[in-house]
């Protein structure tokens, strides 16, 4: 059987070959390898982000918001997180609890991004 060292190193060698993966926008391996590291460590929250992002990649956006709400409630003060969900509710047209989700990562931490994905809320809105 498999010591706590040894799953460690698998799950983080798991992550480094999922990060490789959806850096090659090979989203659907990379799905894989985090399912599967998941089954594994369920509440790693490198794991959790990385296959929320995996998921809003592929279009699967109310999967990524349940994962990104997971890494949510392990970080609150993650702004990343909190602009990742902003957009996968704006993937799904619910341009409103898009804005709700980016104005918290705005409060955390404010960035250019974070402001011109904000823009496109309010464009897609029509409130200029």
């Amino acid at each position: 059987m498999f010591s706590e060292n040894n799953l460690k190193e698998l799950i983080a060698k798991a992550f480094d070959l999922a990060w490789e993966k959806f850096q090659k926008k090979n989203y659907s391996h990379a799905s894989m390898i985090l399912s599967q590291s998941l089954k594994i460590d369920p509440e790693n929250n490198k794991l959790i982000q990385l296959f929320a992002l995996t998921q809003y990649a592929l279009g699967q956006y109310d999967s990524a918001i349940k994962n990104f709400e997971k890494a949510i409630i392990q970080n609150p003060e993650d702004s990343e997180n909190l602009n990742n969900l902003g957009l996968c509710y704006s993937g799904l047209g619910k341009f409103e609890k898009a804005i709700e989700y980016l104005e918290k990562s705005l409060a955390i931490n404010p960035s250019i991004s974070v402001y011109k994905n904000l823009g496109l809320q309010f464009k897609h809105l029509k409130k200029y």
